[in-house]
């Protein structure tokens, strides 16, 4: 076991130092062999791949792709067709629906397969690689994935690519990982939270957890509930090390750290179902784009995502601190294919990036143009000014017809129970914040066309039952969009409420101007 972790420490160094000094040689590679097997497929031949010897060719000859225009490819190839999008037939599809709440299916090749795989194992040797922390890769860890359970489409497997990935790793790598494969089959979702903190608690010397932060969250006040204990030090002393995906961790951080009663390290890292993308290495701000793992680049600036003709820049030509709309081109057979996600270069010396929204997702009544990355950072810097801690929370416009005859933010947070907190002083210091981190809802304020934020405060669980209610089957990949411009959301919260005194109330409003 010894002389794999030195390999694989071996590798991960030599691939570390290409990242940091040779992006752009990975990005060459992955273009030609994208280009070479593409001729071969029928999306290949339509779209004149012969034709195709460099970047700015394939750009004007292949249209972007969205889930709609490649919708009837898939189709085609979950119908047995061969070499549609890919050389040959898929493995199996990894199924997703993400914040969208919409499922779509993605081909998993042999060769995309290896960016799944190689890109875990980056993950779990780099930051003990960098933090002189290698015992980590030894001890015991608590790995939030999806379901490894598949179902059989047409002769192929479907399932979640976490626990696909789980099930396809050397299980030898898995000796230490809590819960067992079958605990995550467990169809009743709180069930089975349970099931894995009586894991965890069992288990001995957790010294890491992987997994979205919101699900971290309710897997630790399921430890709470199962060892009949507010504070988990005492069971997990060692616990020190979060892997966090999905989400930003920030506004997260102080509730985690107050149920494990000590400091934890993060370290967030950025994959979908389409792929692998990126891994922070520094305890700085931002992530390590994965330039040498199956995936080609494309930015749209955010500024002409809408428009007919946007300019599609490649790797080298980004520029630090401006927002991307990210295009992908991978060995499964997506090919300028949009995931949705809207990032920003935090440095470009080497290439690190953070994920601050989505493009379906912006609340922008006035025109204010509120994304993720907004309200999660203003959530995360006053959680910790008021010293409360945030479980989950999404932000909705306010109802088109409203008492006060006025346009404001709607703010929904998931507080635990025994915490008191003053929401007017919240809502205030909201409001203050988003002011400073974005000019167009400071100038929408100062000009009284904007009012100050509305905060209902949630009783806990109320996000699991609002995905209970409203999905197939609830799992520990999915997500609450962090911010949307309507209110379906919100009205289902609020038909949750057990009491109008958790609303910040309309008077308050009309002092608050």
């Amino acid at each position: 076991m010894k002389i794999i972790h030195t390999l694989r420490y071996a590798q991960t160094k030599r691939k570390y130092k290409k990242l940091l000094k040779d992006p752009i040689s990975g990005q060459s590679n992955v273009f030609k062999k994208l280009i070479k097997s593409g001729r071969k497929t029928q999306f290949g031949k339509q779209n004149n791949f012969s034709s195709i010897c460099t970047v700015r060719d394939f750009q004007s000859l292949v249209p972007i792709q969205t889930n709609e225009t490649i919708a009837p490819y898939m189709r085609r190839v979950v119908l047995g067709e061969e070499s549609v999008l890919w050389p040959g037939k898929p493995r199996y599809f990894a199924c997703t629906s993400g914040t969208t709440g919409e499922i779509k299916y993605v081909p998993v090749t042999k060769e995309s397969q290896a960016n799944q795989l190689l890109g875990s194992m980056q993950l779990a040797h780099l930051y003990p690689l960098i933090s002189q922390q290698k015992s980590l890769v030894h001890a015991n860890c608590i790995a939030l994935t999806g379901s490894c359970k598949t179902v059989s489409m047409n002769g192929f497997p479907i399932g979640r690519l976490s626990g696909l990935t789980r099930k396809l790793l050397p299980k030898r790598l898995f000796k230490g990982v809590v819960p067992v494969e079958e605990t995550l089959d467990i169809p009743e979702h709180e069930e089975m939270m349970l099931q894995i903190a009586r894991e965890a608690i069992n288990a001995k010397d957790i010294r890491s957890m992987v997994g979205f932060p919101s699900w971290v969250v309710v897997m630790l006040q399921a430890c709470q509930k199962v060892s009949g204990s507010e504070c988990l030090h005492h069971i997990f002393p060692n616990l020190d090390t979060f892997y966090s995906s999905g989400t930003r961790y920030q506004p997260y951080l102080p509730a985690i750290e107050k149920m494990l009663g000590h400091k934890i390290n993060v370290r967030e890292f950025y994959c979908s179902s389409e792929a692998f993308f990126a891994v922070q290495d520094l305890k700085e701000d931002g992530m390590l784009l994965d330039t040498h793992n199956g995936v080609f680049f494309e930015f749209i600036p955010l500024s002409e995502f809408h428009t007919a003709t946007p300019t599609c820049l490649s790797l080298q030509e980004v520029e630090r601190d401006q927002a991307y709309v990210m295009l992908i081109s991978t060995f499964s057979g997506l090919y300028r294919y949009c995931v949705g996600d809207i990032v920003r270069f935090v440095s470009i010396n080497p290439y690190r990036i953070v994920v601050c929204g989505r493009t379906q997702h912006e609340l922008n009544i006035m025109g204010e143009h509120i994304r993720s990355e907004h309200v999660e950072l203003v959530m995360s810097q006053v959680a910790e000014k008021l010293n409360i801690s945030v479980h989950e929370f999404t932000v909705a416009p306010s109802p088109i017809c409203n008492d006060t005859k006025l346009f404001y933010h709607h703010w929904f947070i998931e507080i635990p129970d025994n915490e008191q907190v003053n929401l007017s002083i919240l809502a205030e210091e909201l409001d203050k914040a988003l002011m400073s981190q974005c000019a167009f809802y400071q100038a929408f304020r100062s000009k009284g066309e904007l009012s100050i934020p509305i905060v209902t405060r949630l009783r806990e669980r109320s996000f699991c039952d609002y995905l209970t209610e409203n999905k197939k089957q609830v799992d520990n990949q999915q997500k609450v969009p962090r911010v949307s411009n309507n209110r379906e959301i919100a009205n289902f919260l609020l038909g949750q409420m057990d009491s109008i005194s958790q609303v910040t109330t309309l008077e308050e409003i009309y002092e608050a101007g």
